[in-house]
This record gives structure tokens, sequence and C-alpha cells, in this order.
């Protein structure tokens, strides 16, 4: 099971929950409802934690990223200077858990997220708050 537990303008925390492969979908899970799509998706792999008692493998375009195994932990990737792993960056992110477990997921919104909202005032009928106000 696949969950977005928080989206923002520039991040999203996803938690993927079970045994099986998982895809994260740039173009819609992380999608906020104040956004469009205009450009290159770009999305970095800020923090990981996990608990398994088989293994979880993290891949992007075919390629294996990270393997985590029995027990639990954490990578913190953002915490030493903002640093997010964007190997692949728009690529799709998929999880595969084997013999069950939990990972949560905080990824970093690069490029290709734009606010529909304006956030400038041109006269006095203009409601930043609202689409094509």
């Amino acid at each position: 099971m696949k969950r977005v537990m928080k989206l923002t303008e520039t991040l999203g925390i996803i938690k993927v929950v079970g045994t099986g492969t998982h895809t994260i979908l740039l173009n819609s899970d992380l999608l906020s409802p104040t956004q469009i799509l205009s450009g290159p998706l770009g999305v970095g792999i800020a923090f990981i934690t996990w608990s398994t008692g088989g293994n979880i493998a993290i891949s992007r375009n075919g390629e294996n990223l990270y393997e985590l195994f029995t027990n639990e932990g954490n990578f913190d990737l953002s915490g030493n200077g903002g640093y997010s792993d964007m190997t692949h960056a728009g690529s799709n992110i998929n999880i595969t858990i084997t013999n069950g477990g939990t990972c949560i997921l905080t990824l970093r919104k690069a490029t290709g997220y734009v606010s529909r909202i304006e956030p400038f005032r041109f006269g006095q009928y203009d409601d930043p708050t609202q689409v094509g106000a």
C-alpha cells in the first residue's frame, strides 16, 4: 500500500507498507492541488526510513539506488547541507519490499512543479488565493 503522508509545493512524504513493488509517480503522486507541471520533472530523495524483516530495494530508471536490509534504519541525506540524491531525478521511484516492511521517503521537488496561484496583485479585483483571479 502506498500513501501520501504530506504534500507541499516543495516536498512530498510517501509511506509504502506491505510486500511487493510500489511505484511513486512523479507526475501525479507528488502534484499538489495548487500546482501544475511545467517542463522536465526533477525530484530528489532527501530522507529514507525503513523497517523490514526482509529487504527493501529502491530503484529509478532500472538502476538500484538503495538496498535496505533486515531490521530498521534511516538515511538523512538532506541533513548535511540540504543534499538530495538526484540520480535519475526525472524518473518514477520504484520500491520493492520482500517479506513485509515499511519504507517512508521524503522527496524534494527540484524542477517541473509550478504554482497555479498568482502571488501578485495587478488590480483591485485580483485575488492571489484563487486560480485565474
